[in-house]
């Protein structure tokens, strides 16, 4: 008999399955004789098609039958393959006897049980040990939610946007969601069409359960400052056991904070604001001794300053006259 298998990366990661197979293994053969042969199928980078696998074999009597027949159960555990694997197929044409059967069982785990877009799971016609497992890998949608800054409003988006996979008609319909595509789907949705202020990266390496990490990196002074969190909407449409998003701050914001003083003559104002009015620093300024009986007028603009690359002005300066 010969094992085929229609993936040598993840659908997640590849646009093009392949079709690798084992060479003919005997109908009797070892645990340790299939687990050498699946493990020896490499593509042309030399990774391993099937990955690292764990093989049992153990006599198999159906529970309609009496007595063994000669027949055997294997049981395959793709150990380091992530995600689900795609139900195998077989040949069953070199084997001899009364009515051979060679039959495979692959879980149905549902309506996310998918390969290339269609439903993928194989069952015995009778006597299912009913032992096959899918691999819980994430596939579905999710939403985000912000509150915003001074320049852009709080927004939710919908369930529907944010989805593993790309989608579409194109070749790539079926692969995780790239850098680039995150990045037009936050821009259009969170940031409502305010465009090149984010940069996206995509972790180069999926977890066991095909799911990436996207950084996004807040680079326009629109979004400068200590930008609020993002917040993962619970009841997005995640499918697979357990699934969610979890959103961490890997490097805070630069924000301005606290309070400064100013020096006349050798006399310094009291602490004043960081976020001072022009009114609050013309105030403080004219309460020390070595600027009366003069006084200073202080004007500047009614937004703060504000950093990071922009297509418009660079900001707002404070200017003191006396």
């Amino acid at each position: 008999m010969e094992i085929s298998s229609y993936k040598q990366r993840h659908e997640y990661v590849s646009e093009t399955p392949q079709m690798y197979e084992t060479e003919s293994v005997p109908w009797n053969g070892y645990a340790q004789t299939l687990k050498t042969e699946l493990e020896s199928i490499t593509d042309i980078n030399g990774d391993k098609v099937f990955g690292l696998v764990g093989v049992s074999r153990t006599p198999y009597v159906p529970p309609s039958h009496s007595r063994w027949s000669g027949g055997y159960l294997w049981t395959i555990t793709f150990l380091s393959r992530g995600g689900n694997i795609p139900a195998l197929s077989f040949d069953d044409s070199s084997l001899t006897g009364a009515n051979p059967l060679l039959e495979v069982s692959d879980e149905d785990s549902g309506a996310s049980d998918l390969y290339q877009g269609a439903r993928n799971s194989a069952a015995f016609g009778a006597d299912d040990p009913g032992v096959a497992c899918d691999g819980n890998q994430i596939t579905g949608s999710f939403a985000l939610s912000w509150s915003g800054n001074a320049y852009h409003d709080l927004v939710a988006t919908t369930v529907n946007v944010f989805t593993v996979q790309t989608g579409g008609s194109s070749s790539d319909q079926f692969t995780a969601l790239s850098a680039d595509s995150f990045k037009a789907l936050f821009e259009e949705h969170v940031l409502l069409n305010s465009v090149s202020q984010v940069n996206v990266v995509r972790s180069e390496q999926p977890t066991q359960w095909m799911g990436f990490t996207y950084t996004i990196i807040f680079r326009h002074q629109d979004v400068g400052g200590d930008v609020p969190l993002l917040t993962y909407m619970l009841g997005s449409p995640l499918g697979g056991s357990n699934s969610y998003v979890r959103v961490d701050e890997g490097v805070k914001g630069t924000q301005l904070v606290g309070t400064f003083q100013l020096r006349f003559e050798g006399e310094t104002t009291r602490p004043i604001n960081y976020d001072a009015t022009p009114e609050d620093i013309q105030q403080a300024l004219n309460e020390l001794n070595s600027i009366a009986p003069s006084a200073v007028v202080v004007s500047g603009g009614e937004s703060p300053v504000r950093s990071g690359p922009s297509s418009g002005t660079g900001g707002m300066s404070t200017q003191v006259g006396g």
